[in-house]
């Protein structure tokens, strides 16, 4: 954003940010979480007595804070404190709903005992979740595949059955406490759905699959395209769906096959036929906003280690968080991200115009 002549120092400070201390120490809002409202009571009536230093972006009828790959090297309990400021920032935008990309955790390392696997998701509850429940955040995760993977071995076993146990005891263990309106919770955290309200009862539709491996099983592309078709999916005014890996690469040293979904063109179809509005997904650290036809496929930034460039540009990679803000009478998402380096919101017209890989020529959303 233009005019700002605050130096990070500065702007730091004026977040409340300065003195953050790493190692889960939380600074923000002390909330129980016994009072953590359910999913779709608009956050925009909290107060906010320490607002932004700079203008905060037109506010939607609901408003999500997206973000993605938090993690460090395998097996950390700990976070850099990009991760820290992050979500210590987060109340200040008083969102409806953050949706979390994956990647939460450093496992897909076969060597990690269940105990190491357990520790991980407790550090991750203790600096991430449970600020965000602290802070009366409703918070949504798609499963990475450092977080539970769906590999497969020749004899169709999960190659990494024990990280898959151990979210699914994690997440399980926690759901009650998500602040989620659920639709279908079944196979809750690798498969559900859940609805989002806006104060005069409008609706968005969220679908989460497991996209934590470059292939969708027939199973879940069976039953997603069910559930997109169904009353609930079709009856809201938007609808979003979430996964890990991105339909098309948009970042070098990701750009190879195993880094984006198989059959890529397929799932566009696939969301395009059931009018989703927005393709969410991470893996790739690196912030892309492109546009298929009507469909907006958002390629999230990464807060944890490793950011990436974006393939084809010079610009130096940069760790980011994105809003959405949406209007539902016109069916409007409107994206505000930012660059977690200076903490500024990033001017999208810096991003190069177009993606291009050996798969697909991506367009920058406009």
């Amino acid at each position: 954003m233009r005019g700002l002549d605050l130096n990070r120092r500065q702007l730091l400070r004026r977040l409340g940010l300065g003195g953050l201390a790493l190692g889960g120490t939380w600074l923000g809002v002390g909330r129980s979480r016994a009072s953590l409202s359910p999913l779709g009571q608009n956050q925009s009536q909290r107060q906010d007595p320490d607002p932004l230093p700079w203008p905060e972006p037109r506010r939607g009828d609901l408003r999500l804070v997206t973000i993605s790959d938090l993690n460090g090297p395998y097996g950390s309990t700990t976070y850099r404190e990009t991760v820290h400021r992050a979500i210590a920032l987060l109340p200040r935008w008083r969102p409806d709903l953050v949706l979390c990309g994956g990647d939460c955790v450093a496992g897909q390392k076969l060597d990690l005992t269940r105990s190491q696997l357990d520790a991980m998701w407790a550090g991750f509850d203790r600096h991430i979740a449970a600020p965000l429940r602290a802070a009366n955040l409703p918070l949504a995760v798609t499963m990475g595949n450092h977080d539970a993977s769906g590999s497969l071995m020749p004899d169709g076993q999960f190659r990494f059955a024990a990280d898959r146990a151990a979210a699914a005891a994690y997440w399980q263990q926690i759901q009650g406490s998500l602040g989620l309106d659920w639709i279908d919770r079944r196979d809750f955290p690798f498969y559900y759905s859940l609805r989002l309200r806006d104060p005069s009862g409008r609706l968005v539709y969220i679908l989460v699959w497991d996209a934590s491996t470059a292939r969708i099983p027939a199973a879940i592309a069976e039953r997603a395209d069910r559930d997109l078709a169904s009353p609930a999916a079709q009856g809201a005014a938007l609808r979003l769906v979430l996964g890990h890996m991105p339909c098309y690469p948009v970042a070098p040293g990701r750009d190879t096959p195993g880094n984006y979904l198989e059959e890529g063109d397929r799932w566009v179809r696939l969301l395009h036929r059931h009018r989703v509005s927005a393709y969410l997904s991470g893996h790739h650290h690196a912030y892309f906003p492109a546009r298929v036809g009507n469909l907006d496929l958002l390629h999230l930034g990464n807060l944890g280690d490793g950011a990436r460039s974006l393939l084809g540009s010079d610009r130096p990679p940069v760790q980011t968080l994105t809003l959405l803000d949406l209007f539902l009478d016109r069916g409007a998402i409107e994206r505000t991200t930012y660059d977690l380096v200076n903490w500024l919101p990033l001017d999208e017209r810096q991003l190069p115009p177009q993606i291009r890989s050996a798969v697909r020529t991506l367009d920058r959303h406009p």
